[in-house]
């Protein structure tokens, strides 16, 4: 459930906040924090203070960290009496000498305690700018004197807290640093905290100041744990480190990337957030290419070259792409490495150097538009569907991206226009019509008639594709009625505005669309309501498709809400039908977008609370799909028990119903078996698939059948996974031979799988390879089956099936093998193969080893026990055998639902 998200700074945390506010917002780098203060606690009584140096690249929390210390120091009163934090800017423009240091620690000392003590602040004012008035030979001897006199009268210790000390020591004279380690080592009133992107060379060579000076403590990326719980403190939405692992990946750990990814997130799901990485880069494109235009030529030049290689690269592939000397370049390298910007690998004549930020060659991919932005997307492609897997919210429908029209043919029929072209409308002769529609048009008529004529003439281009002719008549209609439309013709205008809007969302202008639905709303608040409600129910239902296909999901909603606020009370049954189904897309989007599932949960309740007496056949399936979806937000909620219930309801009260239920009811049947088979109940789920194919097998109807073809897919899986390998292919047949035409080539590449799963799983490793290789032939790319291949790789690995053959078959038998990347560098590299690619494709790949040496059904899956704490025979056998619980790992996406609930078009 969503919470509100914290407004976490990405720059220059700590200015302008409270210590309060920097406490709550701190909810990554604990144990960090917990060294450092160990460090300043051990200084309070030493006569020899420790000085720490924090080390991370740009974005990792540096300044985060030393900001969440000042404040511990200010609110803890076992520092508070001991310490006091004088902060920095974090660029120190002002020092560029010793003296100047001590000025700046005496201007910022006085900001820090000009309310504790507003007396020493005075005088550090007046000592300040008495000594910056002009400039003296012991400027540094009087300015620190006076430092420390303010620590004295303070009583307390100073510890200084300087940023970037780096860039500080790369500004200032030659003396500074051995002035600053005198000071530090023979003045225990003083510490210094400070932070660097990297340790520089200075910090290892015995002749530099600050050699052997400071305590490290380095930043390293966070983990998925800490990237859940910073996801979860900005973005307001509950992830689990399974789901935030892509963002881990691209972000590389970085607390400042991935505030930005989070806030960027507002109500997207997680797969649409990846989908949308576009328009993050370029909603962050002066971050992005600010850093690069700050860098001098010859350093922006190869650091370019180094995003665009995107993989860890020598100094001479640098210099080839960078068209750069290698002597030059391997300068300029080691400045950026000096900066932070670019990462060391390896050593010696295998030193590789990658960006430290990653997003910056996606960044860079993205917006260059060549060939390799493919990568990028297929990268995205592969990541959503191998870590984003949630078993039961694919169930929910896929929506249909078209609008509903409102009635065409059997509008002008009703309105008894000219009965002489009725008998043509109704055999469809649609030519006639237009022609003699036309033809009438051209002698005058009465403004009634004439608008007849043309509401007749767009339904009948409608009917034949002319979408341009429909929106052409509909504006004439416009043109010529809408400033004199009497109570008569207010019905025709609020029509051809409504039909304007689908012909324009026919013709792909989503934009336009919205803005004639909109104009159908004015219409209606204009006219002070109109008797036919239909018509503005399908304005606010098709401007919420509309709007749901701009991403604008939390507008869609809205616009759902104020169709069902508006027409719930409605009398016509045909919009009392498009509000029932705006409830249950609104309760999807809420659900499977918004990630609020306890609202959607309440929206299915109203739903049924409202139209369960309803006895017309599309409201009554409304109600079935309600509770079928109410199942699925419970079990998103960690319900269970209540999941089935709803799908046991759904059984028992629809069963015997009308046909436009059975549907619904094979696909609840279809939600149970599944639920059977997450909770280890195997032999369940077989039964109950059974049930689905004998009961709706000899259906005809397509949405039907589908149920049906994906229930085969199931069971077959289940048969896998029992131990009847003989019986899966059998079901495997079936689904290719008999569901081919359904799903496009769905079923028939789900036959192959299953089929090649079976031979496997009965150590025929000769024909289990042949029907991979068919199955690699079929592979069409989309989430289910990534899932699916990614599951067959690993049991014809398990199997003993060679991996040779197997990279062979991935390589060459599937249509654009590239979209496979992190799988085939996983495969090659448990081959023995040393593989470079991009560290995001490095980091994928790693965790399908993982998974692979694991034996686990699915990466990062835990599998819940049965309702009694136990699982089937079968199951335990399989786990101690040492595969996992196979067939199901990769079927629980093959054997959901993903028809479409509530027909727009």
């Amino acid at each position: 459930m969503s919470q509100p998200a914290r407004a976490v700074r990405k720059f220059n945390p700590g200015t302008g906040q409270s210590d309060e506010e920097l406490v709550r917002q701190f909810v990554v780098r604990e144990k960090e924090l917990e060294i450092v203060l160990d460090v300043l606690r051990s200084n309070i009584d030493a006569s020899c203070c420790q000085n720490t140096l924090v080390v991370a690249p740009r974005g990792a929390g540096k300044t985060m960290l030393l900001a969440r210390v000042a404040a511990e120091l200010r609110s803890n009163d076992a520092f508070s009496q001991h310490l006091l934090p004088v902060r920095f800017m974090e660029e120190s423009f002002e020092a560029y000498d010793i003296g100047e240091f001590w000025l700046e620690a005496m201007f910022h000392l006085a900001l820090e305690i000009e309310r504790s003590a507003p007396d020493v602040a005075t005088e550090l004012r007046q000592s300040h700018q008495d000594l910056s008035a002009r400039w003296r030979p012991d400027l540094a001897t009087q300015a620190l004197a006076t430092l420390l006199d303010a620590a004295d009268q303070l009583d307390r210790r100073l510890v200084l807290l300087v940023e970037n000390l780096a860039d500080l020591c790369g500004d200032v004279d030659d003396d500074f640093g051995w002035a600053l380690r005198g000071a530090l080592q023979t003045e225990p009133r003083l510490m210094l905290l400070s932070s660097a992107t990297t340790r520089f060379q200075e910090l290892d060579d015995v002749s530099q100041p600050f050699f052997e000076l400071f305590r490290f403590v380095n930043l390293k990326p966070l983990d998925s744990a800490a990237c859940v719980r910073l996801w979860n403190a900005v973005s307001g939405h509950r992830a689990s480190e399974k789901a935030i692992r892509p963002l881990e990946i691209f972000t590389g750990g970085s607390p400042r990337l991935l505030v930005m990814v989070a806030e960027f997130a507002g109500h997207r799901s997680l797969p649409q957030l990846m989908d949308e990485l576009v328009v993050l880069m370029d909603n962050h494109t002066e971050y992005f290419r600010g850093h690069l235009e700050r860098l001098p030529k010859g350093e922006r030049r190869v650091y370019v070259a180094t995003i665009d290689l995107w993989q860890p690269s020598s100094t001479s592939e640098i210099a080839q792409r960078a068209r750069m000397d290698v002597r030059t370049t391997s300068t300029c390298i080691g400045r950026l490495v000096n900066r932070g910007m670019v990462s060391m690998r390896g050593s010696g004549v295998r030193k590789r150097y990658v960006a430290t930020e990653r997003l910056y060659c996606i960044y860079y991919k993205l917006r260059r538009e060549r060939d390799e932005t493919s990568v990028v997307r297929n990268l995205i492609r592969f990541m959503t569907a191998f870590y984003m897997h949630d078993e039961l919210m694919v169930m929910f429908d896929d929506f249909t991206k078209s609008a509903k029209d409102h009635s065409t043919i059997a509008e002008v029929l009703e309105s008894g226009v000219l009965p002489a072209l009725a008998e043509d409308l109704k055999e469809r002769r649609y030519g006639d019509v237009l022609r003699d529609c036309d033809r009438f048009l051209s002698v005058e008529s009465p403004a009634e008639t004439a608008c007849r004529l043309l509401r007749m003439k767009a339904a009948c281009l409608h009917e034949t594709g002319d979408h341009e002719g429909v929106i052409a008549t509909c504006n004439e209609l416009l043109e010529r009625y809408r400033d004199q439309a009497t109570p008569s013709l207010r019905e025709s205008i609020v029509t051809a505005l409504l039909r304007r809007g689908v012909a324009r969302r026919r013709l792909g202008d989503v934009h336009g669309a919205v803005r004639a639905y909109r104009e159908v709303v004015r219409a209606y608040d204009e006219y002070g309501g109109l008797e036919a409600t239909e018509p503005l129910a399908l304005a606010y239902y098709n401007m919420a498709v509309g709007l749901r296909e701009l991403d604008d999901v939390p507008g869609a909603v809205d616009t759902y809400d104020k169709l069902v606020t508006g027409l719930v009370d409605a009398s016509d049954p045909a919009t009392r039908s498009w509000v029932a189904q705006g409830m249950v897309d609104s309760g999807v989007l809420m659900c499977r977008d918004m990630g609020e599932s306890a609202r959607a949960k309440d929206t299915y309740n109203d739903l049924i609370a409202r139209f369960d007496n309803v006895s017309a056949p599309d409201v009554r399936r409304q109600v079935a799909l309600a509770i079928v979806y109410r199942g699925i937000a419970e079990h998103r909620m960690g319900e269970p028990r209540s999941a089935m219930a709803s799908w046991n309801e759904v059984i028992e009260r629809f069963s015997q119903d009308m046909p436009e239920t059975r549907e619904v009811v094979a696909r609840a049947m279809h939600h149970r078996a599944i639920e059977f088979a997450l909770t280890g109940r195997a032999n369940d789920a077989y039964k109950e698939l059974n049930r689905i194919v004998d009961e709706f097998g000899g259906d005809a109807g397509e949405d039907v059948r589908a149920v049906v073809g994906r229930a085969l897919a199931t069971r077959a899986a289940v048969e896998i996974e029992i131990g009847r390998p003989e019986e899966a292919l059998h079901t495997s047949a079936t689904l290719g031979r008999d569901f081919a035409m359904l799903s496009g080539e769905r079923f028939v590449w789900q036959a192959a799988c299953l089929e090649s799963r079976a031979y496997f799983a009965m150590g025929d490793l000769a024909n289990g390879g042949r029907r991979l290789r068919a199955a690699c032939r079929a592979f069409g790319p989309n989430d289910e089956s990534i899932r699916e291949l990614g599951v067959l790789v690993h049991e014809s690995l398990a199997s003993g099936f060679p991996i040779q053959d197997l990279i062979h078959a991935l390589s060459s038998d599937v249509n654009d093998p590239g979209r496979l990347a992190p799988l085939l560098v996983a495969l090659r590299q448990k081959a023995g193969k040393d593989v470079r690619a991009p560290d995001e494709v490095l980091d994928v790949a790693a965790d399908i080893r993982a998974w692979w040496d694991s034996g686990a059904t699915w990466p990062a899956t835990k599998s819940p026990p049965a309702a009694d704490g136990r699982t089937d025979a079968c199951v335990s056998k399989a786990h101690r055998a040492g595969r996992g619980v196979r067939g199901l790992g990769g079927r629980r996406t093959a054997c959901v639902d993903s028809s479409t609930s509530g027909t727009i078009d």
